[in-house]
């Protein structure tokens, strides 16, 4: 992975990758839920694929790159906007120091994640 591409490049390249990891994602977070969770941590979901699950990912040398552990969580919200504060989210790097950091509708409905 070219590591000279902004992060949300890198990681939408990775996601593309590795669908099954958004899958898993987004299995442990609605299983977190169901059990009455209110808030979750991004990056404990992550901890929690890396030491139960066993599969692989291409395009880094490890299972879940940190750096992209946020871009997951802001995924959820977007496709799930019913659950937007089941993570507080900050900006990463990137961001744009004024624009927002949750996802936000466009005009035409469609989400945009960044």
């Amino acid at each position: 992975m070219n590591r000279k591409l902004p992060l949300q490049e890198r990681f939408n390249q990775f996601d593309e990758a590795n669908p099954h990891l958004w899958r898993l994602f987004k299995e442990a977070t609605f299983r977190a839920i169901r059990q009455g969770r209110t808030k979750l941590g991004a990056k404990r979901i992550a901890e929690d694929l890396r030491w139960d699950k066993q599969f692989h990912t291409s395009g880094t040398e490890f299972k879940i790159c940190n750096d992209f552990v946020a871009y997951y969580a802001r995924k959820f919200i977007a496709e799930f906007p019913q659950h937007e504060d089941i993570f507080e989210l900050r900006r990463v790097q990137g961001d744009a120091d004024d624009g927002p950091v949750r996802p936000q509708r466009t005009t035409d409905q469609q989400l945009s994640l960044f």
